[in-house]
């Protein structure tokens, strides 16, 4: 391996050794996915007296990302990060034999730590009880069911300062002019394509256009309007039913949206529960703002 490459490597590894990302699989959650670390588990590196498994380095391994693990030959990560791992039990060793254990700033972290621990176990078995696969598949059901007869539209926009020079666009139009053609020949944002907006619908468009282009039939090009853009005129290119994505590639986005409200739940829930008071920076009591009659 190259210096450079094993540098890279190196510094990847060092990175994930020593970091403890929010999201990532623990080394032993990450191992359970891979057949090499749960067979035939052996020490691989004592140091003193404490043994390395393989499954702890596979572990390891795997908890990279693909892309990550896919730069370098196996043989070369799993000797760096061996390596890592004895570099973390030596320092390790050096540092309960200095007492850090003891030590009040490394006490105060670990209670931060530990409430940050059990906060997110807490809240990920929750989701794990809350969003499951059959809701994930109601919420694509209700998303399909509201998207039908709904269509997107193909349209393309001319941009004017005033609206005397969208009106006078306009009569060029009425004319016979070609809309690409007198877009390309102006200047502002898409001119150099004709005006083309692509497809579009509500979810992706201005308002203003997207109601405008609602009222046109197919060809069709509009009177002059006022955005906050400026004074447009759109041309209807095209009218086609939504397409619905397959489940496989907005899963993880329904299992995101769901997760979210999930998590509102259970704060509004143990808000609820828990009576909670506030204070000014000075410590005295806040005065909480009067609830509202009717």
């Amino acid at each position: 391996m190259g210096a450079i490459a094993r540098a890279g490597l190196v510094g990847g590894l060092l990175a994930a050794a020593w970091a403890v990302p929010a999201s990532a699989q623990s080394p032993a959650e990450a191992a359970a996915t891979d057949p090499a670390a749960v067979a035939d588990d052996v020490v691989v590196a004592r140091v003193g007296a404490e043994a390395i498994m393989l499954s702890e380095v596979i572990g390891q391994i795997y908890a990279m990302s693909e892309e990550e693990r896919g730069k370098y030959a196996f043989d070369e990560i799993y000797r760096e990060t061996l390596q890592r791992r004895i570099d973390r039990e030596l320092v390790y060793l050096a540092a309960r034999d200095n007492g850090i254990g003891e030590d009040p700033d490394y006490l105060a972290r670990m209670r931060i730590l530990e409430r940050r621990v059990m906060s997110d176990t807490y809240m990920q078995r929750e989701l794990a009880r809350r969003v499951s696969e059959q809701e994930i598949q109601g919420r694509y059901d209700r998303m399909a069911a509201a998207q039908v007869d709904r269509t997107e539209l193909w349209a393309r926009h001319i941009m004017a300062g005033d609206e005397a020079a969208a009106r006078a666009l306009k009569s060029q139009l009425a004319a016979g002019a070609d809309f690409a053609e007198v877009a390309r020949g102006l200047d502002y944002p898409g001119a150099s394509v004709g005006g083309d907006l692509g497809y579009f619908t509500e979810d992706n468009m201005a308002p203003e256009i997207v109601a405008v282009a609602r009222t046109l039939e197919v060809g069709a090009v509009s009177e002059p309007f006022e955005t906050p853009y400026g004074w447009l005129l759109i041309k209807l290119e095209g009218e086609r039913p939504v397409a619905l994505r397959a489940f496989a590639e907005v899963r993880q986005q329904l299992y995101e949206e769901l997760s979210r409200d999930a998590i509102t739940t259970v704060l509004d829930e143990l808000r609820a529960a828990t009576p909670v008071a506030r204070f000014n920076r000075d410590g005295t009591p806040l005065e909480e703002p009067a609830a509202e009659t009717d």
